[in-house]
Parts: structure tokens; sequence; C-alpha cells
């Protein structure tokens, strides 16, 4: 995600999407404070981000750490330490002022229960040090690990040579693809931005093709499951708007251009089987937009329900219960 992205405060599709579960989820998703301990899956589909559309900032921004035998349990209580020798004294892990800080991190991750204290601090150091140091001279840095690492360069080289896909990497003089293009746009009074992975312009062909990069642990033949229970139908819906709002983009309808339905790039972790393109229908558009019904029966809310909701809990200046429950008096009926 671009840093000049990350400044702009105004709403996004993540957030928004939010207030279909309730206001408060709204609430959270909006003040919410990117923790310093990503879930892995998030810090893998960033770094293949960053290697397909932000090259040169490999190097800065991520450490490739060597199998090292360290549990995930042993990391988070070495970085429950560093965060908190961030906020204090510079100190070498193997600091008797750090003693109670490194029991705390125990007791937060339950760690070894049963072990005396001294017992638990003294393996912890052990296991932990060498951790502790790379944390200390990696500042700011995203540390991964070398498997973790070399899978995203699969990842990558997988895409830039698939057959179907390597042409949105191909560079030439009618071919203008923009990596991260970031959107600004208002639906009613509502201020909104979006950063698509890659907006796909061919002046020959006069075509605009928009593509969002996903990542799967699982195989990408299921990402239609995925698709639904993430609700990336709101999410290009949202996107599909910002872009039709967007002023170079409508330079380029005037000029007889084409919007191309919206793509999904799914790529799977372990390369099971190749990444695959998903691309959008007018109906699920149109789910996204609106929202409908699933052939199975589920009923969605979409872009438009989501605003209704953000703008009636913005006038009564109430955001404790959904809209429907308010305006119901405080009752839900019971149904068949």
């Amino acid at each position: 995600m671009d840093e000049e992205y990350r400044k702009i405060k105004k709403v996004n599709q993540s957030s928004l999407k939010k207030i279909l579960t309730s206001p408060q989820a709204y609430i959270k998703a909006r003040d919410r404070i990117e923790p310093d301990i990503t879930p892995e899956h998030f810090v893998f589909g960033r770094l293949v981000d960053d290697m397909l559309l932000s090259p040169k900032t490999i190097m800065d921004k991520y450490y490739v750490m060597r199998e090292d035998n360290v549990s995930d349990t042993v990391k988070s209580i070495v970085r429950y330490v560093y965060d908190y020798v961030k906020s204090e004294e510079i100190l070498p892990f193997i600091d008797i002022k750090l003693n109670t800080v490194i029991l705390d991190a125990c007791k937060t991750y339950d760690y070894q229960p049963r072990w005396k204290d001294d017992t638990k601090i003294s393996k912890i150091q052990v296991l932990g040090e060498a951790y502790f140091n790379i944390l200390s001279v990696t500042k700011g840095m995203t540390i991964i690990q070398e498997d973790e690492y070399n899978k995203a360069v699969i990842c990558v080289t997988a895409m830039k040579n698939d057959r179907y896909i390597k042409k949105y990497f191909v560079k030439s003089d009618t071919i203008e693809s923009i990596d991260r293009f970031i959107v600004q746009f208002k639906i009613g009074e509502l201020e909104c931005k979006g950063e698509l992975d890659k907006v796909h312009i061919d002046h020959g062909e006069k075509t605009i093709q928009p593509i969002d990069f996903k990542y799967t642990g699982k195989s990408v033949l299921g990402f239609n499951y995925d698709f639904w229970k993430y609700r990336y139908d709101f999410q290009g819906a949202f996107y599909t708007i910002g872009l039709l709002k967007n002023s170079k983009i409508r330079a380029l309808l005037l000029d007889g251009y084409e919007l191309l339905p919206f793509q999904y790039i799914v790529v799977e972790k372990d390369m099971n089987n190749l990444p695959m393109i998903f691309q959008f229908t007018d109906e699920v558009l149109n789910i996204g937009k609106f929202g409908g019904t699933l052939e199975n029966g589920r009923k969605l809310m979409g872009v438009k329900q989501a605003i209704e909701k953000y703008n009636y809990h913005t006038v009564v200046s109430n955001w404790d219960y959904p809209m429907e429950y308010e305006e119901s008096n405080g009752i839900v009926e019971l149904k068949m």
C-alpha cells in the first residue's frame, strides 16, 4: 500500500464494507491502527504486491531471515519485549531489568505456565536473543522467513510468465500500465478513496483494464467461494465507481475508450496450480453496487446500502445499533 494513499483521510472500501455488519464494526475499522504483528498471510500478500508493483523498495522494506527454528510463540514474546524497549531506554535482551517484561509476555502468550519464572526467563533469553538483535537492527523493516521470500519470488515469476497474464507486464509504446492507481471521489456527500493494484490502459485497442491481485494459501480453483465470503464484489464495485469518477479515466471514456470488466488475478502461495484470472460479469458488478440474491439464496447488500447506512448514522449521530433496529424502535420481530 502506497504511503501517499495511507495519508488520505477518506473512507476506503474495507471500512465502509464493515457497516454492513454493524455500525460499531465500521467505527472499529475506521479507527483501526495497524498492529505491529501482522498476520502472516497479509505480510506475504504485501511482499508479493511490492515485488510486482514497487520492486525498488524491497531492500528497504524487508529483511529476509534464514531458518532459525524459533517458534512463533517465542517470536511473539520477543516482539512484546522489543516493543517495551522501544518506548524505554535501549537495553540488551539479556538484562535483569527486562525479566519482569519477559514474564509478562510469557503470561500473555501462555508460554509454559507450569515452569518456574527463572526457567522461563532463561529459556526465552537463549531462544530469543538473536531474534531480538535482528529486530533492533532492522527498525521499521518487515522480517520475513527465507522460505516465504522464495515462495513470493516464485509467485511473481509465475504471473509475469503466465500465458494469459504476462501481457499486463509487457511494456510497449501503446501500453500505459499504472501501478497502485489512487482514486479519490464522492458518493453523495461521503468522501471516498481507493487504491487499485493496476490499471492497464491499451491506447492501441482503446481499452482500460482495472486489476487487483489476490494471494491464497488454498487452491486457486476455490476462489469463487472466497470471492463471496470476503465480499470482493463490493470491493470491485467500489473501485469501479471510483474509476468512473476519476478525471483521467473520464477523459479517456469521452475519447472512445472502453472500461473493461474488473479482474482479479489470483495466485496460490504454494503454486500447486498456475495463477488464474477471474472477471466480473454485469450481474456480479450489480450485486456489489446495489445488493442482490445469490443462486444459493444468500441475500447481500452492496455499496448503495452501505452508503444509506452511513448517511443514516451520520445524520442521527448514533452508532450504537444497526439502522434497521433503530427504525423498528428497538424490537426485532422473529420470523419463520
